[in-house]
């Protein structure tokens, strides 16, 4: 299915008024876009109480073509996206978190990327970490996907074809979700809890129809990191939520891991050895580290045992 790209839809949710200056410095980044022909479509993930609050700021940002929906109250992220498509009028379909920022040709370089791959059904771009606090030196490069910064994940140069899109900054073709379906409700956050993998979870069903997604390192964001998603006691949420995604990923579509088998054995087999070897220069830290990484492990390994004994939260 090769086809020419007439328009794009941009759908973006929130669910609190907490998130309202990220949201705000989010809308300037699309209104600053090289390429201005396409949509918003903003999803308020709760009730009209809350939307009526949100619009003088959303507005007051002068998008042109923005398209305010209102969920009726707080449904969950794979419900507000699921929103967004039944409410898009473009042929392709771009997700963006709210606490991301747009370079100023992520639209544009989007259209290029499907251009070079016409026969792709998703595109996912480079996410960049924001640090709007210290970058903690026990937390290591390794890890920093687990607060929202996937620059270590990725090769900021190849093109690569891949299994899981990025929530932060991913495109669909319309026609994939008719094909396909929707986002899996059994997926995304919700308020406080983190039903994460709703993401992967749609990139192994494309996987599994014959569809093909692209990373693209030219389709940039940047990620907000605020302090509070350093802190052990969040990395440790954050990282018992992912074993149980995982888990219950697998109860659905089967055995599918190989990326994570990979991650588990540069982990043991390269960044212990590493961290080991800086214990001589700098013990306290190199300790500090390895410790937070065996934290980390644990609790996935702790979320993923519980999602195979006990099955969805």
């Amino acid at each position: 299915m090769d086809e020419i790209i007439k328009k794009i839809s941009v759908v973006i949710s929130a669910y609190s008024m907490d998130r309202i200056d990220d949201i705000v410095d989010l809308l300037n980044s699309l209104k600053n876009q090289t390429c201005n022909d396409f949509e918003v479509v903003f999803v308020v993930d709760g009730t009209k109480e809350l939307m009526e609050k949100m619009k003088p700021y959303i507005e007051k940002v002068g998008l042109k073509n923005i398209k305010i929906v209102c969920a009726g109250e707080n449904k969950g992220l794979s419900n507000a996206r699921n929103l967004g498509i039944k409410n898009s009028s473009g042929d392709i379909i771009a997700f963006i978190d709210d606490d991301a920022i747009a370079d100023e040709k992520w639209i544009e370089e989007t259209i290029k990327a499907f251009e070079r791959h016409p026969d792709a059904w998703g595109i996912t771009g480079y996410g960049e970490g924001l640090w709007l606090g210290v970058k903690p030196e026990e937390l290591p490069e390794i890890l920093w996907w687990i607060v929202g910064d996937a620059s270590y994940m990725f090769d900021k140069d190849d093109e690569i074809e891949v299994r899981n899109p990025h929530g932060y900054s991913m495109t669909f073709k319309k026609w994939v979700f008719e094909k396909v379906g929707l986002f899996s409700l059994d997926f995304g956050k919700k308020g406080n809890l983190w039903l994460i993998g709703e993401d992967s979870e749609i990139g192994i069903r494309i996987y599994k129809n014959g569809g093909k997604i692209i990373y693209a390192p030219s389709i940039k964001i940047k990620h907000k990191i605020y302090p509070y998603r350093v802190e052990l006691k969040n990395i440790i949420k954050r990282a018992f939520y992912e074993g149980y995604s995982k888990a219950y990923i697998e109860k659905i579509h089967g055995k599918i891991l190989s990326k994570e088998d990979k991650y588990l054995k540069k982990i043991f087999f390269e960044f212990y050895p590493r961290a080991f070897l800086k214990l001589f220069k700098s013990p306290l830290m190199a300790l500090k580290q390895m410790i937070v990484v065996a934290l980390v492990v644990l609790f996935v390994g702790i979320g993923y045992l519980y999602g195979k004994l006990f099955g969805k939260l």
